[in-house]
């Protein structure tokens, strides 16, 4: 198995991922360091299960920003196959990669916030046959999170009709771990 770091960021969807090896660490994932690129792990046998423990490493820089930062230790296992047909031949190559999350809190003032901007609506007219029919909405929107703790977001939206008669509501997908600075637009 290759193993590597790497900074925690939020994927467009707002779930928590980490990049792949090529992509350099920075903040708290160039804070952790393996004590090996690369590890062999035995085989499961009747003895019990195969294992290697791999040190890990976490060093704090003096100037570190207070509050929350996140980071993950990647074990990655790299298939290579080739597939043939006519003419043609093609190589396969499937990564499959386990994470472990790595929190680091820095002792300092903690603040959280969050701003919604970017917020945008638009109707679609249901007009069928001639017919006048409810129609739909669609409201877009950007999460960020402007504080230096993760935060827990799942946003509603409200929407009414002609003199507030007919009210709508609609939830945002849940995002479990919005992280400081990062950037999420849901519609």
């Amino acid at each position: 198995l290759d193993v590597y770091t790497a900074a925690a960021a939020n994927t467009a969807d707002g779930s928590l991922g980490l990049p792949d090896r090529t992509v350099k660490p920075t903040d708290a994932g160039s804070w952790v360091a393996v004590d090996a690129a690369m590890v062999n792990v035995p085989p499961q046998s009747s003895a019990g299960i195969g294992y290697v423990v791999v040190p890990v490493t976490i060093t704090i820089p003096a100037d570190a920003e207070p509050g929350e930062h996140v980071a993950g230790v990647v074990a990655s296992l790299t298939a290579e196959g080739a597939t043939t047909g006519g003419d043609q031949s093609a190589t396969v190559n499937l990564e499959q990669r386990v994470g472990l999350r790595v929190y680091v809190n820095v002792d300092g003032p903690v603040h959280a916030g969050l701003t919604i901007t970017d917020v945008s609506a638009r109707y679609h007219d249901a007009d069928v046959l001639g017919l006048a029919i409810p129609g739909s909405a669609a409201v877009t929107y950007t999460l960020t999170n402007t504080g230096n703790t993760r935060l827990a977001v799942k946003a509603t939206t409200t929407a009414t009709g002609l003199f507030g008669l007919v009210k709508a509501s609609a939830s945002g997908g849940q995002i479990d771990e919005l992280l400081p600075k990062a950037s999420v637009t849901q519609t």
